[in-house]
């Protein structure tokens, strides 16, 4: 099963108008946002415990000197907390350091004039949650984007998910047929979901009260790439749909081109160019 061609068989062998699992990013990155051009509805698991050391409280731009990883600080604690229960540790003057480094590294930027107050306010003003921050800042930059904010949908506000074997079934004998012997470190293959006719979801070998429908008349597919984005090699997986554009950069010269910072490099530099990049790396 752990082999490339399986998750492109997933991704590929079914109709591309599928929907996707994704936890909450702080300034997501350029892969993140490609799966807007990709899928049609971007699920965001609001009802996950947090995890340290991911995108959910870090983002990655690019400085004279290379990448730098600005991490929003929160309270710690001696058990998993739900996400939305993370408290960000205000105690320290983190979004003036944070704001400080953006305008730092893109302030002689071609768009930088053009959208920083967008996000300057959210610089300003305390949010206690760290769901809470990283959503303003998702509709920030939806709105920047041009993207319908409807096509976002939170997974605790939909209905329970059940599995159907016959389903289960089916995926298996056709991942055995279609298989490659090119090992290779991939998305899970039993997270892809697939609506039948009647527009009830069904389920690929998966722990039916992890995922939960848009609604009952999805009728669509989901691939559940939850954690699939992350910033530590270990955790990265190969991802056939996302192909990262050259664009022009701030400090291009000194290290050459970094792919995938956090989309506020792509918008500061490229401006409305960002929508065509966009859908260009969204290899589908």
């Amino acid at each position: 099963m752990g082999h490339l061609s399986v998750i492109m068989l997933l991704l590929y062998a079914f109709p591309i108008s599928m929907n996707i699992l994704l936890e909450l990013h702080y300034l997501p990155c350029i892969q993140f946002f490609s799966k807007f051009h990709g899928f049609e509805i971007i699920i965001i698991d609001d009802t996950e415990a947090f995890e340290k050391q991911s995108y959910r409280n870090r983002c990655t731009i690019a400085g004279a000197n290379g990448p730098i990883d600005l991490i929003v600080p929160v309270h710690s604690s001696r058990r998993r907390l739900p996400v939305k229960e993370i408290e960000i540790d205000n105690h320290t003057n983190w979004q003036h350091q944070h704001w400080q480094s953006i305008k730092s590294v893109y302030g002689k930027t071609a768009f930088y004039e053009h959208y920083a107050y967008k996000f300057e306010t959210a610089y300003t003003n305390q949010c206690d949650r760290l769901f809470d921050f990283n959503m303003d800042l998702l509709m920030i930059i939806l709105k920047i984007l041009k993207i319908d904010s409807n096509r976002l949908k939170l997974l605790s506000e939909n209905a329970v998910l059940f599995p159907s074997e016959s389903l289960a079934e089916d995926s298996e004998a056709l991942l055995s047929r279609k298989s490659s012997e090119s090992p290779s470190t991939i998305a899970d293959p039993g997270s892809l979901y697939k609506g039948d006719s009647e527009g009830k979801t069904k389920i690929l070998k998966i722990d039916s009260n992890r995922l939960k429908l848009l609604s009952e008349n999805a009728g669509s597919e989901y691939l559940d790439f939850k954690n699939k984005i992350h910033p530590k090699a270990k955790f990265k997986v190969i991802d056939p749909g996302f192909q990262p554009i050259i664009y022009q950069q701030a400090f291009t010269e000194r290290h050459g081109f970094i792919p995938n910072l956090s989309i506020l490099d792509l918008i500061f530099n490229e401006g409305p160019e960002t929508e065509r990049i966009l859908r260009g790396s969204a290899f589908v």
